[in-house]
């Protein structure tokens, strides 16, 4: 079923020229919402594998809800050898793009990772979702190193971006990023945006001639498809959950749960190592919440490489945990002072988080 909204229009975002994780979150200011007003999404990134596959869903239940559709390109590094046999025809970027691939749609065990690939599995049967595969020499070329992506309204008005971001969860959430943003329908950056137009057409359509471009192998699309909705209400039910969780965020997953208890039972020791995008932050504070209700107290530290993840992680914290915060880095007035009396009263015992 096709749903249909109205004032979908891109104009009606009061978009800026350039985005920076510094100054701005691209999640929240730009990425979700160009995607709510746009039928058509268009997008070059970084390097494909399972995680990746995965993480292209985040933000974009709502432009798959309204019947839109999402043409990607992504790039795969394989061995110079490996390349050169594709150009000799010697073997085909088919049976490379395999053989460079890990990707088993099967080793997702939780229900989050499930419900994604699920979504992007019926996405590709229905013909929504378009996958393209660029093959690329492990020689240091970079042609994919600028990102590109291309929103497209109901009324035929494009936007796009440039930049460093790559389509993942670290790249709209995590890292430090920038990007360009230029709109057809402003004098000065229409240029700007008929190049991405062209560059991102070349590509799908295998125009240029130093990299291949290739659909998704019907080896990889098959393994993907095992595991597709059985139906159209199936899909509209997995999207409305996926992003009701999106919008909620209060629910730990039973993986989530899963690495906590393993972390409990290493006598909270170890590492988190889950898919960016997967909730590593939620997954932490869940742990301290686990720790204060059999220990009644707990001193967290969190040591992050920069101030934009203070902002986060306070964010995070406050919603999350009701406790002292004290906040240490160059700019933070008066920690030098607070700290020692801080700790001082943790370990008299007149605080307890």
């Amino acid at each position: 079923m096709v749903h249909f909204r109205i004032e979908c229009r891109l104009k009606d975002i009061n978009l800026k020229k350039t985005y920076s994780s510094e100054n701005d979150n691209l999640l929240l200011d730009f990425y979700i919402p160009a995607l709510k007003k746009s039928i058509h999404y268009k997008r070059i990134t970084g390097f494909f594998s399972s995680t990746s596959l995965l993480l292209a869903s985040q933000g974009i239940a709502h432009l798959f809800s309204y019947g839109g559709t999402y043409d990607l390109i992504s790039g795969v590094l394989v061995e110079d050898k490996d390349y050169q046999a594709i150009v000799r025809g010697l073997k085909s970027a088919e049976e490379v793009i395999i053989n460079n691939v890990d990707f088993n749609p099967e080793v997702f065990e939780s229900e989050l990772e499930k419900d994604h690939l699920k979504m992007l599995s019926w996405l590709i049967s229905t013909n929504r979702l378009k996958i393209k595969i660029a093959v690329l020499p492990n020689d240091g070329f970079g042609l994919f190193h600028e990102k590109v992506g291309i929103f497209e309204d109901k009324n035929g008005d494009k936007v796009s971006f440039s930049g460093s971001i790559n389509e993942s969860g670290a790249g709209w959430s995590g890292n430090i990023e920038e990007f360009k943003v230029f709109r057809g329908w402003v004098k000065g950056e229409v240029e700007y945006l008929e190049k991405d137009v062209t560059k991102f057409s070349d590509y799908w359509d295998n125009k240029i001639g130093s990299f291949s471009v290739v659909d998704l192998p019907e080896a990889l699309e098959k393994k993907l498809l095992k595991i597709k909705p059985e139906s159209e209400k199936e899909f509209d039910e997995i999207v409305k959950k996926i992003k009701s969780e999106q919008s909620s965020g209060k629910k730990l997953y039973p993986f989530q749960i899963e690495a906590i208890l393993n972390w409990e039972n290493n006598n909270c020791k170890g590492i988190l190592e889950m898919a960016t995008g997967t909730g590593k932050t939620f997954t932490s504070l869940g742990a301290v919440k686990s720790v204060y209700s059999r220990k009644n107290e707990y001193c967290l530290i969190v040591a992050v490489p920069y101030k934009h993840l203070v902002t986060q992680w306070l964010k995070e914290i406050k919603l999350q945990l009701d406790s002292v915060i004290i906040e240490v880095h160059g700019d933070a007035k008066g920690w030098k002072e607070k700290l020692p009396k801080f700790l001082k009263d943790y370990r008299d015992g007149y605080i307890n988080n």
